[in-house]
């Protein structure tokens, strides 16, 4: 009964718009159910599917190095949950054998945190030294994190009132969002030297800091349940990095 309770995914309350993964309660768009992914070595060194795999910001194994993969080399088709075998594709072809292609330090180490989080309580893994900053943030907190994070950086710019709002298309700033976390603080303050130094340093009046960092003060803390303590040390470093352009008062 443990065991089906757990694997049904099943919110404690009855919640449709939350999902439930060991214990954890997420919002249900933090998990890609309908769109499997794999770490062909993970299938064949384990026989099974990893439940950190199905996280919406999943992106790469930090056992393997690798990225996960989501389609078929061979038929090009997308993997599906409707297989008659675990390991193969529906067209035949065998997972295990698939070539993943390598993903960087920075961004395994951003989905070793997540993963260790994913089994917190269950499983005793190590959470990656270059982010252990990250370690007192739960599985939620992580999540709405780099969300923030990549959905800052996808509007970033003059344009951004005409790029698609998906939560898929933040995915492809994961990169730059495991960089910036990996080499705590250094990484973060050079992405927000990148996102707003030039246009700080040319500007005849200085905007809103409010304004500017909303996303840091209003969509992280503001609506946290812990109040925000959590993730202070982001907003931290976005005091200090404000320093260098605005007064005190400002």
């Amino acid at each position: 009964p443990v065991d089906a309770e757990r694997l049904s995914l099943k919110p404690q309350k009855g919640n449709r718009a939350y999902i439930r993964i060991f214990g954890q309660e997420l919002p249900a768009y933090e998990m890609a159910l309908r769109a499997p992914k794999v770490c062909p070595q993970c299938l064949a060194e384990h026989g099974h599917c990893e439940a950190f795999w199905d996280l919406s910001q999943a992106r790469a194994c930090p056992i393997h190095r690798t990225q996960l993969m989501s389609r078929c080399p061979d038929c090009s088709s997308p993997l599906r949950w409707s297989r008659s075998k675990l390991k193969r594709c529906p067209c035949g072809s065998d997972i295990t054998t698939w070539h993943a292609q390598s993903a960087s330090a920075a961004l395994c180490d951003l989905m070793g945190v997540m993963r260790c989080q994913v089994y917190r309580g269950y499983v005793d893994l190590q959470c990656p030294t270059a982010l252990t900053v990250l370690k007192n943030l739960d599985l939620r907190q992580l999540c709405k994190l780099t969300w923030v994070m990549s959905s800052t950086l996808h509007f970033a710019g003059e344009d951004k009132k005409h790029k698609p709002k998906s939560r898929l298309r933040y995915e492809v700033e994961a990169e730059r969002v495991a960089m910036a976390l990996a080499s705590w603080p250094t990484g973060f303050q050079s992405l927000l030297q990148e996102m707003y130094g030039q246009t700080l340093s040319t500007a005849e009046s200085q905007p809103p800091f409010h304004r500017c960092f909303s996303w840091v003060f209003d969509r992280l803390i503001k609506n946290d349940p812990d109040g925000g303590e959590a993730s202070r040390f982001v907003a931290n470093e976005v005091l200090k990095f404000g320093a260098n352009y605005w007064t005190q008062r400002a």
